[in-house]
């Protein structure tokens, strides 16, 4: 039956109620026999859940209670679980964990998103040699692999492994092209289970760790969970911890009791309790029929729900060493942290009377060093008052000196320190061994001495790339210096051919891989290309290892350009388009064949060429936004799709003036986006995306606004003020329809289930429900019918059909046809119900039949507005632009 969850302190009981089916017949037991035998069947299942392993031998945690056995022999009964959840339930999170992960990563749908998202997040590397191998990358399977659970102080951490199967080639890439193609993987995981929703949006709880890509394509990762024992959510916005024991309990409880094998010696248990009672001649023939699970329902007491605990600092601040006063007594600030944490709700009267009482007494924002602009280099080095140490080291102490930021120790201390601890990352990094559009390899071992210095080539490679630009003075400086000590053009066993990583070959009486010549022995031995080594190596294992793929026509080194389909060329002799030019070398020529590589020379500028970009490298297209193009307003998506359509090239005039353009469309991704449903605390809430809201007299959708805004910083004006207007009609906590069921009136009655409200008019719409083609009619007759007001199947349909269903009796439109509810309502046969009745009115022949729902989802009512056919197709339009941008945005 149904199932409570109640917290007491740090302890937490889970009730289990249930049903046995037996032929116990109680009608002629006094009510002391009657007790009797409660304790005997009491007794006989608690052993038998005991031997069936169910419950562990002496474990006085779960216990079992007959409360009833009526006249029909039904045993009503509760298994109670008691928890203390800093102990008990780290091993079920850990369960649930990694059992969710492991259904999300096995779906097909979400290998395809990751293989779409390292192909994206690949596209703005500034090493080419990442964007070839990446481009095409295609995940084909997952698997899981051990799971750790470590504790630390009062926070334990679940760590699940596991290998990804993908096609990525490492072979080619140096070691610091493949630690940037680990972080784009890694990046690329992290990023679709946050859209999957496995992974809360912000939640730096679960973190996702990729520790190598081997030369088979193999990823092995990590996905890290952070737990804090008292509170251990898995997923904040969906299933608690607890929840998650009580389903498992139910579904092993349903999983013993439903045993047929199990029920009989349950039955023999009770005879032989009962041999010796007073009722033994009643119940000698005891038989335990059936199992009966009914119903589930979650009662959470003592715990917070909505927008999360009460946080006294806002983000950004720290909080201060400090005894206050505080309610008339004598305490400090952490106390005051701990106990508005643990006792009040983000937005509740508390918090906020704590907040505006002790906040700026117990709270600081902090000096920041890198407050001017820039990335913290936290292991970079500073000397500070004669004292060399880490930045990260130097915040510390700033931390535990209470320095707060805008004061003057905060402003001396930045002079020092923002230049060794902050850098801005060049839009193209300077790379030492690059030379023109050639790509040498890095010594990363070899040492040197520059600028009074001994360092490795390996870390001054590092230092540029991540520092300088590719045409500063520096990066010319350096690469004139030390390229010849650091940098070689390394053997490559296959050129311009691709590798079969997947192959082995024996050298030297060795088992190796084709790729490991490339990406080990060449590397490890500085293996020249065109020394008498490499050749050895090329002549002797080329013909194995090596393959050639289908020519290209507009392939020109690591970069794709785009085919002229249309335009005409000489080629063979007659007068050609290039479409077919591409198409029938793509079928019948090499890439390193002749007529490739001769068609490559001749016609590539006739038949090939670079597209126009909307953005310059590193800016986002910011989809949601409108411009004037060809002296028309457009949204920045129709003139996208314009440049693509039309095929204009880079460099033309029409490319060139769109200087305009690009300042309305394009945007530098912020270092903090502004996201309108995060609150001041860091909280997350819902979004109503498709509400209309009005801003500075311009009406979009909150889930339009919520992209724009995602173009400014976060603690930018624009971010607040937005904030302060749409906030509250923007977001929720929950569900829309867990909120209408949480906070259904009081006043709710048995009556019949309305699908409208009092004073709405029903109106004639065309929905699918428990995924059948259906009228909004149908539904109201069936649930007015069948369901009772304050039943949760009636909540939930109110809110999910009351848009297509309900009209306010003001707000009827000519196209809108009444059909029940208000005046159109009519009693059959003068009988008087609570609510309204069923309407009389004569449906439309091809109604479809009402089916009741096996199980009520909400995700099973879909509306059609079949009534409103003029606005179906705009909206369909207007839903598929609005994924496909918020796909975009998200990308980008």
């Amino acid at each position: 039956g149904e199932t409570s969850i109640t917290t007491i302190g740090e302890n937490t009981e889970i009730t289990i109620n249930g049903v046995l089916d037996t032929n116990i017949d109680t009608s002629s037991l006094t009510e002391t026999e009657k007790e009797e035998a409660k304790e005997v069947v009491e007794n006989s299942i608690q052993n038998t859940l005991e031997n069936k392993g169910f419950i562990p031998e002496n474990d006085e945690s779960i216990t079992v209670t007959v409360t009833d056995i009526d006249e029909q022999g039904q045993v009503e009964y509760e298994v109670d679980l008691t928890i203390n959840p800093v102990t008990e339930t780290l091993e079920d999170i850990s369960s649930a964990f990694v059992e969710e992960l492991d259904s999300t990563l096995s779906n097909p749908d979400t290998l395809e998103s990751i293989s779409n998202e390292i192909q994206e997040e690949s596209a703005v590397s500034s090493d080419p040699n990442v964007v070839e191998e990446l481009s095409n990358a295609d995940v084909s399977d997952s698997s899981l692999g051990e799971t750790s659970i470590t504790t630390t102080g009062e926070s334990t951490e679940v760590t699940a492994s596991g290998v990804l199967y993908t096609n990525i080639d490492t072979s080619s890439l140096t070691e610091t092209e493949k630690e940037e193609a680990k972080e784009v993987v890694e990046n690329s995981i992290q990023n679709t289970l946050e859209n999957k929703g496995f992974i809360p949006e912000n939640d730096e709880s679960i973190t996702v760790t990729v520790t190598d890509i081997d030369e088979q394509g193999q990823v092995e990762y990590e996905v890290d969970l952070t737990i804090s024992p008292k509170t251990g959510t898995l997923r904040p916005a969906e299933t608690t911890t607890l929840e998650a024991i009580s389903d498992a309990l139910v579904s092993q409880i349903d999983s013993t009791l439903s045993n047929p094998s199990i029920l009989e010696e349950m039955g023999n248990e009770i005879k032989t309790e009962w041999a010796d009672s007073s009722v033994a001649e009643e119940l000698s023939s005891i038989d335990i029929v059936d199992f009966v699970q009914g119903e589930t329902s979650v009662t959470a007491t003592g715990t917070a729900t909505g927008a999360g605990p009460c946080n006294l600092c806002n983000a950004g601040e720290i909080g201060l060493e400090k005894e206050i006063l505080f309610n008339g007594a004598q305490t400090s600030c952490p106390e005051v942290y701990r106990f508005l944490a643990t006792q009040s709700e983000a937005g509740s009267d508390s918090c906020i009377a704590g907040k505006k009482a002790l906040r700026t007494e117990c709270c600081m924002r902090k000096c920041d060093l890198c407050s001017g602009g820039g990335i913290p280099d936290w292991y970079s080095m500073v000397n500070v008052n004669g004292n060399s140490m880490t930045c990260l080291e130097l915040d510390a102490i700033v931390a535990d000196s209470e320095i707060q930021n805008g004061s003057d120790q905060c402003s001396q201390l930045l002079e020092i320190a923002a230049p060794a601890c902050c850098y801005e990352p060049p839009s193209k990094p300077c790379n030492m061994c690059q030379n023109d559009s050639e790509y040498n390899d890095v010594m990363t071992s070899v040492l040197v001495e520059y600028g009074g210095t001994t360092a490795t080539c390996g870390q001054i490679f590092n230092t540029l790339f991540s520092r300088e630009e590719h045409d500063s003075e520096t990066c010319a400086l350096i690469k004139q210096d030390l390229s010849s000590q650091c940098c070689y053009n390394k053997c490559s066993l296959c050129g311009a051919l691709q590798t079969n990583a997947a192959l082995s070959v024996m050298h030297d009486e060795t088992q190796l891989g084709c790729s490991e010549f490339d990406s080990y022995i060449f590397a490890s031995n500085l293996v020249e290309e065109g020394s008498n080594e490499c050749q050895a190596f090329q002549d002797e294992h080329r013909e194995n290892c090596c393959y050639d793929i289908s020519c290209s026509l507009c392939a020109k080194g690591n970069e794709l350009y785009t085919t002229k389909e249309t335009s005409v060329v000489q080629y063979s002799g007659s007068e050609v388009a290039c479409a077919e030019v591409a198409n029938f070398l793509y079928q019948q020529e090499m890439s390193q064949g002749n007529a490739c590589l001769a068609a490559q020379e001749n016609i590539f500028s006739d038949c090939c060429f670079q597209q126009c970009e909307l953005c310059e490298a590193g800016a986002s297209i910011n989809w949601a936004a409108a411009t004037t193009f060809n002296g028309q307003s457009q949204s920045c998506t129709d003139v996208y799709w314009i440049l693509v359509s039309e095929s204009v090239e880079a460099g033309t005039p029409t490319c060139s003036g769109l200087s305009q353009v690009s300042q309305d469309c394009c945007y530098q991704i912020p270092s903090q986006q502004c996201t309108l449903c995060k609150d001041g605390n860091g909280v997350t809430y819902n979004t109503r995306w498709n509400k209309d809201v009005t801003v500075n007299g311009i009406t979009k959708s909150c889930g339009d606004f919520n992209t724009l805004l995602a173009t400014q910083e976060d603690d930018s004006q624009t971010c607040s003020m937005a904030k302060d207007e749409i906030f509250d009609d923007c977001c929720f906590a929950g569900s829309d329809t867990l909120v209408a069921i949480g906070n259904q009136a009081s006043t709710d009655s048995d009556a019949p289930c309305s699908l409208c409200q009092p004073g709405q008019i029903g109106v004639s719409g065309d929905i699918f429900f428990n995924n059948n083609p259906t009228t909004c009619e149908e539904v109201y007759n069936f649930l007015i019918n069948s369901f009772q007001e304050s039943s949760t199947t009636c909540k939930s349909a109110q809110v999910n059909l009351s848009e297509d269903c309900c009209r306010e009796r003001d707000k009827l439109s000519p196209s809108d046809v009444p059909a029940f509810g208000g005046d159109t309502i009519a009693v059959s046969d003068g009988e008087s119900t609570a609510g309204q009745g069923s309407i009389t009115a004569e449906k439309p022949a091809d109604a479809g039949k009402v089916t009741p729902p096996t199980d009520f989802e909400f995700d099973t009512w879909t509306r059609l507005n079949g009534s409103r056919g003029s606005s179906s197709f705009a909206r369909l339009c207007s839903a598929i632009i609005g994924v496909f941008t918020i796909g975009l945005f998200f990308w980008s």
